[in-house]
């Protein structure tokens, strides 16, 4: 079985890690590839799902952040109705904390904004730092661990937009 990390033909057929700018994959497969990531590939295009057919203003759209049972503080930069093509959060995860093992019915991706982690997706484990992002297909089983000392921050694109009915939690909770 080929490892989903190390990319399919198709780069959205599976999940994998993308270093984004052409620059950024030269300069990572020049080195090696660093904390066990394969070389990076020019960064994707994604199709939009659905075409806005008029501007559209949603004011206060950020929320609060709150607490989930997934372990992990969530604040909603963008989830309306309004617009059902993305979602945007951000996720915290404190240090030493690991997230409830889980599936969404939605394509996300992270890019990680500051600490350090380890992204388990259907059991293949990867470390993260900021600057790096994961695409993670609906249906794949995902948690991610804090493995630094400070708070691990990263943002959660979902395509189309997350709802509450797509979560699947995978552990059995206490």
């Amino acid at each position: 079985m080929k490892s989903a990390w190390q990319g399919p033909a198709d780069p959205c057929d599976e999940p994998r890690v993308n270093r984004g700018t052409e620059a950024a994959a030269a300069a990572h497969s020049a080195s090696g590839g660093r904390r066990g990531f394969p070389p990076a590939r020019p960064a994707l295009i994604i199709r939009a799902m659905t075409r806005l057919r008029a501007p559209l203003v949603l004011p206060g759209a950020a929320g609060a952040p709150f607490d989930t049972r997934e372990r992990c503080e969530i604040r909603e930069l963008l989830n309306d109705p309004a617009d059902p093509a993305a979602s945007l959060a951000e996720a915290t995860v404190a240090p030493g904390a690991v997230t409830e093992l889980h599936a969404l019915d939605v394509d996300e991706r992270y890019v990680i904004l500051r600490g350090t982690g380890r992204l388990e997706l259907d059991g293949e484990a990867r470390d993260l730092g900021p600057g790096d992002a994961a695409l993670i297909p609906a249906g794949c089983a995902q948690r991610i661990a804090n493995t630094g000392a400070e708070d691990l921050v990263f943002l959660c694109l979902c395509t189309p937009r997350f709802t509450p009915a797509g979560y699947t939690p995978l552990e059995e909770t206490p």
